[in-house]
């Protein structure tokens, strides 16, 4: 289960809101985040400044997601192959 600020992290992250986002990525345990969970969260993050601070602060510190590269996020696509999803600048 997760701990008190990790749920509260999901339900702020789940508002959609900016600033919510940012303070989830905050107060968040990347660690406990799954493959799959990482991976939605990437995609549904539009906002620039949501998508650095993802990369900073939950994907770098997160085993499923963690070879990141100059702000650019590397993960292996269904077929074998690299996917690449960089932050918005």
């Amino acid at each position: 289960m997760r701990s008190l600020a990790g749920k509260s992290s999901v339900e702020l992250w789940d508002t959609g809101d900016t600033a919510a986002r940012l303070l989830a990525l905050l107060i968040c345990r990347p660690k406990t985040f799954e493959r799959d969970e990482l991976d939605a969260m990437v995609r549904e993050t539009l906002a620039p400044k949501v998508r650095d601070w993802f990369v900073n602060y939950v994907v770098k510190k997160s085993p499923p997601l963690g070879n990141v590269t100059g702000g650019v996020v590397r993960r292996s696509g269904s077929d074998g192959r690299q996917c690449w999803l960089g932050a918005h600048r």
